[in-house]
C-alpha cells in the first residue's frame, strides 16, 4: 500500500515509486516546494506537513483496513474539510483487468445506494495507476467486534438493539435490491455501528453484483 518515507515517496501499482505530493497542514494548498513557503499562506519549512494527496484534494492519514483487493486509509477531503474512507486497490491487483472491473462494480453499486444504512460513496478515480474510491467515514466498530467484546465479558447485546440493528440493516439491504443490487456479503464484520448515534452502516460491497447476473462477481474478499 501507499507508504511515505524521508524523501516523500509512495509505492504505486507494479512497484513503481513516484513521488508525493506535499501539502500545507496550515491553509491544505498542495503541491507545494519544499525549499520555499507555501505560495498560499507564507508558511515556511520545516512547519510544512509532507502528506500524501490522493486526486488533489484526498490527505492521506492512517490505515484503517486491508484485505486481499484493497487499502482502507482514513483521509481528508481539503476542500470540504471533513473526513472520508478511501479505499485504493492494492499492488498485487492494480494490474489485473478484473480486478480493476471489480473494482469499479463496487464503487459503482454504493453510488447508486441511498440508504443512511448503506456506506456513500463521493467519488471514484485514477491515482499513480492504481485505482480509489471515497466513500463516508463511519467512526464506529464492527458488529463482529462489538459481539466479540460482549462475548469476552459474558455478556449478550440487549434483545431490543438486537432487533433495531437487525431492522435497520435489513432497510439499508432493501436499498440496495431497489438499486438492482445484490449485495452477497452481509455478516457482522461488514456491519460498522457509529458511535455518536448507534447508527449500523453496511459496507463492502466488493463481492456485490447487479441483480440479475448474480453469478458475476470477481470475489477478491475484504475490504
Amino acid at each position: 500500500g501507499p507508504q511515505k518515507d524521508a524523501a516523500v515517496t509512495v509505492r504505486v501499482s507494479g512497484g513503481r515509486v513516484a513521488p508525493a505530493t506535499r501539502a500545507c497542514e496550515r491553509c491544505g494548498a498542495v503541491g507545494i516546494d519544499a525549499t520555499a513557503p507555501c505560495p498560499a499562506c507564507g508558511t515556511r519549512i520545516p512547519e510544512l506537513a509532507q502528506a500524501l494527496i490522493i486526486d488533489g484534494r484526498y490527505r492521506v492519514d492512517t490505515e484503517i483496513g486491508r484485505g486481499g483487493m484493497g487499502v482502507v486509509y482514513l483521509a481528508k477531503e481539503m476542500w470540504l474539510d471533513r473526513k472520508v474512507a478511501l479505499k485504493i486497490i492494492a499492488p498485487t491487483w492494480a494490474g489485473n483487468a478484473g480486478a480493476a472491473v471489480s473494482f469499479h462494480r463496487e464503487a459503482k453499486a454504493l453510488a447508486s445506494v441511498r440508504s443512511d444504512h448503506v456506506v456513500q460513496v463521493y467519488s471514484f478515480g485514477l491515482h499513480e495507476g492504481s485505482y480509489f474510491f471515497a466513500m463516508e467515514y463511519v467512526h464506529g466498530r464492527s458488529l463482529r467486534k462489538i459481539m466479540a467484546e460482549h462475548r469476552e465479558h459474558g455478556d449478550t447485546i440487549p434483545v431490543n438493539r438486537v432487533l433495531t440493528i437487525i431492522t435497520q440493516i435489513a432497510e439499508g439491504i432493501d436499498a440496495v435490491h431497489a438499486a438492482g443490487m445484490i449485495h452477497r456479503d452481509v455478516k457482522p464484520s461488514n456491519i460498522l455501528i457509529e458511535d455518536d448515534t448507534g447508527r449500523p452502516v453496511l459496507v463492502d460491497f466488493g463481492l456485490a453484483v447487479p441483480g440479475d447476473e448474480p453469478n458475476q462477481a470477481f470475489s477478491m474478499g475484504t475490504p
